[in-house]
């Protein structure tokens, strides 16, 4: 008769379990067990998943008669929102542009065209033609979005 050890399985996913839409994550089932299955099929002690939302993964793990299994979750980040909170600035008066950006990976970069700067703001403008102030803003998945862009009322 034959002594087989329970194998131990966790699960470590390369990087980090919350991934960019689109992109993939490595899954490692952490033991020495000698055959493996994912609940996705898969027999190999690692696998590479792109889901498109939050999955969860288990993998079982044998020696023979023996065996254990692990679950674990993948997540993405939420897509990133991105607003200006004003909608409009007289001509000829002073008035405040800023965005406000949430969702998507952290941290997040802000390029303005008629170079107000890099952050969020608010910033000081006082127009005195129709101008239009766009931000750019990209988040660490490199998504990037602009909010309708501020322009000028000519009341």
């Amino acid at each position: 008769m034959s002594v087989n050890p329970i194998p131990t399985v966790s699960i470590s996913a390369s990087g980090n379990d919350t991934i960019c839409p689109g992109r993939s994550a490595t899954l490692t089932a952490n033991t020495s067990a000698a055959n493996y299955v994912w609940s996705t099929g898969a027999t190999t002690s690692s696998i590479n998943v792109s889901p498109a939302s939050e999955t969860n993964y288990t993998v079982y793990a044998s020696n023979g008669k023996c065996s254990d299994s692990a679950v674990t979750s993948v997540y993405l980040y939420a897509p990133l929102v991105v607003t200006m909170p004003n909608d409009s600035i007289c001509l000829g008066k002073t008035g405040t542009v800023s965005v406000n950006a949430s969702g998507g990976k952290p941290s997040y970069t802000f390029t303005w065209n008629n170079g107000l700067g890099t952050g969020t703001g608010p910033f000081n403008v006082n127009p005195s033609v129709p101008t239009y102030y766009v931000c750019t803003v990209t988040d660490g998945c490199a998504v990037s979005l602009q909010p309708v862009p501020l322009a000028p009322t000519t009341v």
